[in-house]
């Protein structure tokens, strides 16, 4: 409703999983709480360190960015170390394969189409869509169905393909581009910040990052610290970096932590 891009995988992980699973522990006896998570836990002198998975294809630790030590010690992940292949051959071993499903690759509360469940919970208002020098091209159907770098569903007239560049919600007017080289930025300021050591490096400090789940992680610079937020600036433009999203900070296989890019 703001025009953010939230992840709901990330915000699930925190509230629920790892929140509301783990303060069952004692009503139900239990001392671990066992995720099917692709992801590596690895004890040292100053604590729980999570690494990213053997199966690179797979691994989760980009939603896992928020644990905290206190609930690192109370947590397993015990196919981190296996390939998704070698899972999957097990079932067969042990005479489960009929209970494998087929992987949930949308938002797995909605059922249907993303934009319809967005139509039914988001007040939308229509509005005018805008190219990036301020003329008028087209009409929107309401800022909260867009996200910046968006190319399906920009109704607009011409044979050049439009991408989102801002939602413009003081104006309730869509700011689109036919010049994808717009949409890439190197800098980025991210709040609500969490170190999974539970202390904050020292800064600067050279990282690998990435600013979405299926994004490739790229090198970045975490430069200093402000009222607003930690500075990040990248080697590389970034190509649509969007409000709402995680960025999750990486030291080779170890995952520092992350926040919400602001």
């Amino acid at each position: 409703q703001e025009g953010k891009t939230p992840n709901p995988c990330v915000i699930c992980n925190k509230e629920i999983k790892f929140g509301l699973l783990l303060k069952k522990l004692p009503e139900l006896n239990s001392d671990y709480l066992a995720t099917g998570h692709y992801a590596c836990l690895k004890k040292s002198n100053t604590g729980y360190e999570l690494l990213k998975a053997k199966d690179k294809a797979k691994d989760q630790t980009y939603f896992l960015y928020n644990l905290k030590q206190k609930e690192l010690q109370k947590v397993l992940f015990p196919i981190g170390n296996y390939l998704k292949e070698d899972i999957r051959n097990m079932t067969k071993e042990f005479n489960i394969a009929n209970l494998i499903v087929p992987e949930s690759k949308n938002l797995c509360f909605i059922n249907g189409i993303t934009k319809n469940y967005l139509k039914k919970h988001l007040t939308l208002k229509p509005g005018l869509i805008l190219d990036k020098n301020g003329i008028k091209i087209g009409k929107h159907k309401g800022l909260p169905l867009y996200t910046i770098g968006q190319r399906k569903e920009i109704k607009v007239s011409g044979f050049l393909p439009y991408y989102v560049l801002r939602l413009d919600f003081k104006n309730n007017a869509l700011i689109v581009t036919n010049d994808e080289r717009d949409l890439y930025e190197k800098e980025l300021i991210v709040e609500k910040v969490n170190w999974i050591s539970g202390k904050e490096p020292r800064l600067p400090k050279r990282i690998k990052a990435k600013i979405r789940y299926l994004h490739p992680s790229s090198s970045a610079e975490i430069t200093s610290k402000t009222k607003k937020g930690y500075l990040v600036k990248f080697i590389y433009a970034q190509r649509a970096i969007t409000s709402g999203q995680s960025i999750v900070f990486y030291d080779k296989k170890n995952i520092l932590g992350g926040g919400t890019i602001k």
